[in-house]
């Protein structure tokens, strides 16, 4: 009884139970005077407190911003906010701690009637002939006391036998029964008093003043009940483990005070005081148990010690899943929407009236509006030093035209061409059109170095770096996947490193020079931007296609991405504290499934859920691994642009692939993880009820999938055949289905479909439509 396990977990479940204040509303003793009225009381009068001491703390004192912070939908949390929590819980716990223990320890003012003389009634109720037994199971007695004898004989003998057993006297601390009234006047004026003080104080704060001061009152309850009681139960517990090595010493404390003494009668009296009745042990059992009994009470013990696995997984894995929740919304910022908003409106979208006519990027699809495009739209917004009245600043000259985004060096146009003499024009037209032109592929892409205007030079003549051919290595650059092809990360460039004027006078140039002809494929506009106020880099791409059919095809594609996550802010140990965690918890997990597959063999291959273990290991080992790839990309950019003093082109184009492999697999990994919730509420029958269902109609469902992946094919061919040559959503097979998809989501341009074939367009609707009507019922 006194082994340290027994006794730390005994008096920790103890203290939960009935120390812990919230969890004891739910799981209140039966032998304790601290009623549940009570204990809501306390709690209410604590919440309430602690409102008042945020209030009046931000109403005096307003937190300081230390660094960033972290914003939890509508809320905001900072160090500052997350000191006043703990504070405020410290503040009120001196007068939580004195109702909370004048409720507890005051006396009863009625005590009930002696277990002595129950039992003595009871056994007058069922007479035995000369015998003095006494029936005590409905006596409650814990531990070993004194013994009363009563001379029920004639002849007056006493029989050693014949003992009762009660508890010994108390010897803790109690409060006169008049002390509750106290509690209840401190509590209720307490919460009154923070009610009005309260609502004062809040009619002068503004919106974010309460957004933040709600969450330090959030924090302060958080920290209360989830780590101040529960630590204050840990440190009793190992206190009297390790000190008074006593279990539940005081455990019937309360239940002897609220009893009265029982008066012995003339014919009566003790045989054992209290000091000789320690010695005693309770009588042993008379014979052995019974079978049926034991068996169901091993049964019983089986399902306690299930169901506590259960809660312990469930327990563990919520922790789990809480940090996988929390990377997973710190990693991404709300801001981010709204740069890749303001840089698409301004290079995408915005229009420019040169000689009467609107350019915009989307518009500029031929050769000509493509160079007026460069010239009037896309310089003006890669320097944001002139003003509206014409007025130039040198400081702002660095940043673009929102003048809070700074230029990560410089920006550049790249072009990719194809070969020359790649076709022939068939033989019946080599009279009208003597050249031909192909589209591009890999194979057939131009890499070799031009004099101006894409003249034949020799290889030991210098040529502009215009017309020189630089490989990927050189721009740091990879494949990127454009409308109509996959084009490589090398070309020739065109740095616009200059002023404005220089640049602009570039430009003119090369279109003089017939840079872009019939030969181009394909012109990207990059550079990269840091936006300081939300630390948040943009990479901007803007590719137009000119295909061999004639025109171009503008393409943009803006990413906006976090990659300093580790700033000097108050939250950054505990952001390094949540990804170390999740990373042991991804080890340990790791080594878990090992194990259960050496014990399971083949057997671990059969269960569902041992799939979603190893995808969600899978997914987290990528998301680390492309985490770690992130961070010393960024750490790379971030030195090559300090040791050129920011005069060097920055491709993000790396950085950006692996943060979109990092939010993939960590999105997965979330996605999973949420979905393992399904086998920890295993125990609920409906959510059994579910799987099993799931599980019972599987053939079924594979069937049906096979059968409406034909039919969807069909549909696809069909409106492939008829509508490719008219609609770009039908432009190829994998566009057609991507649009078939929605469709079935009743998202779709009718208008579009009934221009293209006034007849075919609205059949072919309507027979998708049937179809899904049919197979949906």
């Amino acid at each position: 009884m006194q082994d340290f396990g027994h006794v730390f977990t005994s008096h920790t479940a103890s203290k939960l139970n009935d120390g812990h204040l919230w969890f004891s509303i739910f799981n209140r003793p039966p032998s304790t005077r601290f009623t549940r009225v009570q204990r809501v009381l306390c709690a209410m009068m604590i919440l309430w407190l602690e409102m008042l001491v945020n209030i009046m703390w931000y109403e005096v004192r307003p937190p300081p911003e230390a660094g960033r912070k972290l914003n939890i939908g509508p809320f905001s949390l900072s160090p500052a906010q997350i000191s006043i929590g703990v504070q405020a819980n410290l503040i009120v716990f001196p007068v939580s701690f004195l109702v909370v223990q004048l409720f507890r320890k005051a006396r009863a003012r009625h005590k009930r009637k002696s277990r002595i003389e129950l039992a003595k009634q009871h056994q007058q109720t069922v007479p035995e002939e000369n015998s003095t037994h006494v029936d005590v199971s409905h006596a409650s007695i814990r531990s070993p006391s004194r013994v009363i004898v009563t001379h029920d004989d004639n002849d007056g003998n006493i029989s050693d036998q014949q003992q009762l057993l009660v508890s010994p006297p108390s010897t803790g601390c109690y409060v006169r029964w008049w002390a509750i009234y106290i509690a209840w006047i401190i509590a209720v004026v307490a919460i009154l008093s923070a009610t009005v003080i309260t609502v004062f104080y809040g009619i002068q704060f503004g919106n974010e003043t309460t957004k933040k001061w709600f969450t330090s009152v959030t924090v302060a309850f958080c920290t209360g009940v989830f780590i101040t009681q529960p630590l204050q139960a840990i440190a009793i517990g190992l206190f009297v483990a390790l000190i008074i090595k006593t279990p539940n010493a005081d455990e019937d404390g309360e239940m002897k005070e609220d009893e009265e003494e029982y008066k012995l009668k003339t014919d009566e009296e003790w045989l054992h005081s209290y000091a000789e009745s320690k010695s005693l042990r309770k009588p042993s059992a008379c014979g052995p148990p019974d079978p049926q009994l034991i068996e169901n009470q091993r049964i019983q013990r089986i399902k306690e010690l299930q169901m506590h696995s259960i809660i312990r997984e469930i327990l563990v894995y919520f922790i789990f899943l809480f940090i996988v929740l929390l990377i997973a919304y710190s990693s991404q910022n709300t801001q981010a929407f709204y740069i890749k908003t303001t840089h698409t409106n301004l290079l995408v979208y915005d229009e420019v009236k040169v000689k009467g006519v609107h350019r915009a990027f989307i518009d500029a699809k031929t050769v000509d509006k493509y160079w007026t495009w460069l010239e009037d739209m896309l310089l003006p917004q890669l320097h944001g030093g002139v003003w509206y009245n014409g007025d130039i600043d040198d400081q702002l000259l660095p940043y673009t035209a929102d003048k809070v985004s700074y230029m990560l060096g410089y920006a550049i146009i790249r072009q990719l061409r194809v070969k020359k003499d790649q076709c022939t024009p068939i033989s019946q037209m080599k009279n009208v059109t003597p050249n031909c032109y192909v589209a591009y592929s890999w194979d057939n892409e131009d890499r070799q170095s031009y004099g101006p205007g894409w003249t034949n030079v020799n290889e030991t003549d210098n040529t502009p770096d215009e017309y020189t051919y630089k490989g990927s290595n050189d721009l740091d650059g990879y494949p990127f996947i454009g409308r109509h092809a996959v084009y490589r990360g090398g070309g020739y460039t065109v740095k616009l490193s200059g002023t404005p004027l220089e640049n602009r006078a570039i430009l003119e140039r090369l279109q003089k020079e017939a840079w872009l002809d019939h030969y181009t494929r394909a012109v990207f506009v990059q550079f990269g931007s840091y936006n300081a106020f939300v630390n948040l880099f943009s990479s901007v791409t803007l590719l137009m296609e000119f295909l061999p059919t004639g025109g171009g095809y503008p393409f943009h594609r803006v990413d906006v991405i976090k990659l300093i996550n580790y700033t000097n802010d108050g939250l950054f140990i505990f952001r390094v504290a949540c990804e170390i965690t999740f990373f042991l918890f991804i080890i340990f997990f790791f080594f878990k499934e090992i194990n259960n597959l050496r014990i399971e063999k083949k057997k671990y291959f059969k269960r569902f859920w041992n799939y979603i273990e190893i995808i969600i290991i899978f997914f987290s080992v990528g998301s680390i691994t492309a985490y770690f790839f992130r961070y010393v990309e960024t750490v790379g950019l971030l030195s090559n642009f300090d040791a050129y003093d920011g005069t060097v082109f920055i491709n993000l184009q790396y950085a950006t692939y692996l943060n979109d492999i990092f939010h993939y697999m960590f999105g997965g990994v979330a996605f999973f993880s949420i979905l393992k919730f399904l086998k920890l509420l295993r125990f609920n029958k409906r959510m059994h009820m579910l799987t099993d269902t799931i599980h019972n109609i599987r053939w079924d469902l594979f069937y049906f999938a096979i059968f409406f992946s034909f039919v969807f094919f069909a549909f696809s061919l069909a409106f492939y055949m008829a509508f490719s040559s008219h609609l770009l959503d039908f432009a190829d097979i994998v566009y057609t289905m991507e649009t078939l998809l929605q469709v079935l989501l009743r998202r779709f341009y009718f208008a579009d479909l009934l221009l293209a074939k006034r007849v075919l367009g609205p059949l072919f609707l309507f027979r998708v439509y049937e179809h899904n009507e049919l197979h949906s019922h």
